[in-house]
């Protein structure tokens, strides 16, 4: 038996996005974006969980 679960924040996602927009761009973001943007990340416990159960006989 094995068993693949994988849960995928959007808030990851979306600090992700910000971070690699702030590597891109030439300006940096505003102080007030970045703590708006790890204070939405840790409140945020929306998801997608992807479970997959394989047994073999």
């Amino acid at each position: 038996m094995s068993v693949l679960m994988l849960t995928l924040r959007f808030s990851s996602l979306l600090m992700i996005g910000v971070l690699a927009a702030a590597v891109v761009r030439k300006e940096s973001f505003p102080v007030e974006v970045l703590a708006g943007m790890t204070a939405a990340s840790v409140s945020d416990r929306s998801c997608v969980t992807y479970l997959k159960v394989r047994r073999t006989v």
